[in-house]
Formats: structure tokens, sequence, C-alpha cells
């Protein structure tokens, strides 16, 4: 092991059972959000190594359970999601760029997520309200991040042919979204709409390109055998 760290130190943490490591301070120390939010910036250096590494983090026991039920939740008290030094229970802006670098990583690893933790209700919580609706009730910043994540995620799935119906099912709430953004001009936007904005604006061109392609190479692109 000591061997295979000098060479590369990824590899060599995961010989030396890093993940299961990290899955146990997630799901059994239960840190403050500082702790936590160094935790998934580890995984998602991990997820950028390799495919072999990312599939390592997709299908390791219980961690991504962990990640979605305690991290990535549809529903939360309003008292937890405003000031709150606690990560579990509440949605965590890190959690999803997990998701995102797990399904840029691998077309297996997005089907994996998407129908085994039902990524796409996910995506669809945190991408349809806009960031300034109180329906979040998340601190501003926070909202954004889960946000544009969200739509970065989608973006990538809708290229593997996945949250195909999804977007045909919400679409005319992202054409809203992008019209009160741009109706009085690009350069009027600050930083943080901007970025939604652009965001907003390739997913709706990949679903263009999505489009295009016929329904019989849109349903094998679909078609994934999902492991685990």
């Amino acid at each position: 092991d000591a061997a295979i760290l000098r060479r590369d130190v990824v590899k060599g943490l995961l010989k030396m059972k890093l993940l299961p490591r990290l899955r146990y301070i997630l799901e059994v120390w239960r840190p403050p959000v500082g702790v936590v939010d160094c935790v998934l910036e580890v995984l998602g250096r991990v997820c950028r190594h390799s495919l072999q590494a990312a599939s390592e983090v997709c299908y390791c026991p219980r961690l991504m359970n962990v990640i979605f039920e305690e991290f990535l939740p549809l529903v939360w008290p309003e008292s937890e999601a405003s000031g709150s030094t606690l990560a579990h229970g509440r949605p965590q802006p890190l959690a999803v760029k997990l998701a995102l670098l797990l399904c840029c990583a691998g077309r297996h690893l997005a089907a994996h997520l998407v129908f085994h933790y039902k990524l796409m209700e996910v995506l669809i919580r945190f991408s349809v309200p806009q960031p300034s609706e109180p329906e979040l009730g998340l601190p501003a910043s926070e909202a954004h991040d889960m946000c544009v994540w969200s739509l970065r995620t989608w973006n990538v799935l809708l290229g593997y042919g996945l949250g195909t119906n999804a977007f045909r099912d919400t679409y005319s709430e992202f054409l809203k979204q992008f019209h009160s953004l741009s109706c009085n001009g690009v350069s009027e936007l600050d930083a943080p709409q901007a970025e939604r904005c652009a965001a907003i604006l390739e997913l709706m061109g990949s679903a263009v390109n999505v489009a295009g392609v016929t329904e019989n190479d849109l349903r094998t692109l679909g078609q994934t055998t999902v492991v685990g």
C-alpha cells in the first residue's frame, strides 16, 4: 500500500479503505457542516481521478444512501435550513456537485444514481423553483449553488438520454426563469443571475440536441445496465 501511495495518492488511499472510513465519519460521527464539506470535497477529488475511482465511490456500500438521505433531502425543517452548523438532514450544495462529478465520470454511474437514488427528483426539487422563492427555505447563496449544480447535472444526464421526460414536463418553468432573468438584458444581471441564466441556456440547448436524435437512438441511449 505504501508503494502504491507513493506512485498514486488517490489509488493508494482507496486501497487503504478511505471510502468506508469517510462513510463512517458521515454516518456515525455526524460532524458539523465544515467537516461534511471537507469530506464531500475529498469524495469529489476521488471521482475526478478516474472512472474506476468514481465507480468505487458510487458503489461503496451505504455511501450513496448517506449522501442522498442526509445531504440531498427533498423536504427538511425550515429551522434547519438557515444558519445551522448541522449538515445532516438539510441540502448541501457540494452533495449535488458530487452527483455531477459521478455523472460526468460515466453513463452507467449516472443511470445508477437516477434509478437507484431518484436523482431526477432531487434535480427537479432544486432547479425548478427559483432560488429567490421562499419555497426552498435556504440561504440565498446555498439556494443558488443547489440550483446551478442541479442544472449542470441535468445537462449531463440529457447527453446520455436520461431525464428527457422530466425536462419535457418542466421546460415551461425554465422558459419562465430564463425570461425573468433576461428580460432587462444580460448586461443587467449580477454574477449569480448570469451563472444561472447560462446554466438554463445550456440545459435548453442540450434538450434541443436530444430532440434532434431519432426515437430509436434515444431509446438506445437511455438503455443502461445498472449494477448493484
